[in-house]
């Protein structure tokens, strides 16, 4: 009779063993939305480049000065909270490769944060590379001609033109 278990005992075992297969479940789920992320996150990064870190915030910019030597010698200077807002939320569209690069060409557009605490800071973008705190990276192309586009005409209009006759 020492061989027999108990009803008791042996819905126990029971809820003990589905509570264990149920954890086995869960776990393997969660690796599975793991492998799924790391999967989704490298062909996003392949396709579309990795963001630029480090960019200021548009609350701690004073002032933005944008040049484009391929349209002008005159920097556009921009105080107001609307184009601060403007030049920060484009230059997110910005996207790089990994891996530092020499940049080997001149800048096209020279972006200068002036921060509220007095320091400066400086983006130099060119045509397939930019350079950001010291170092250079080279630009995924996708994004880069639309944030050059959106730069000229917005900060530079007047030299813009609109192909229309």
């Amino acid at each position: 009779m020492g061989n027999k278990i108990s009803k008791k005992e042996k819905a126990r075992r029971e809820a003990e063993a589905r509570k264990k297969e149920d954890n086995k479940n869960r776990m393997s789920f969660i690796l599975m939305c793991a492998v799924v992320l790391a999967v989704v996150w490298g062909v996003g990064y392949l396709f579309n480049g990795t963001a630029l870190n480090g960019l200021p915030d548009k609350s701690d910019v004073a002032s933005v000065e944008i040049l484009n030597v391929r349209l002008t010698d005159e920097p556009k200077l921009v105080a107001d909270e609307e184009g601060i807002k403007n030049a920060c939320s484009v230059m997110d569209l910005l996207r790089i490769k990994y891996g530092e690069i020499e940049m080997k060409e001149p800048p096209v557009i020279t972006v200068t944060y002036r921060m509220n605490d007095g320091t400066e800071q400086q983006l130099l973008i060119g045509e397939t590379a930019l350079r950001w705190a010291g170092k250079d990276y080279e630009i995924k192309q996708r994004n880069h001609q639309m944030v050059l586009q959106f730069l000229d005409g917005f900060f530079f209009p007047e030299y813009v033109t609109t192909g229309e006759s």
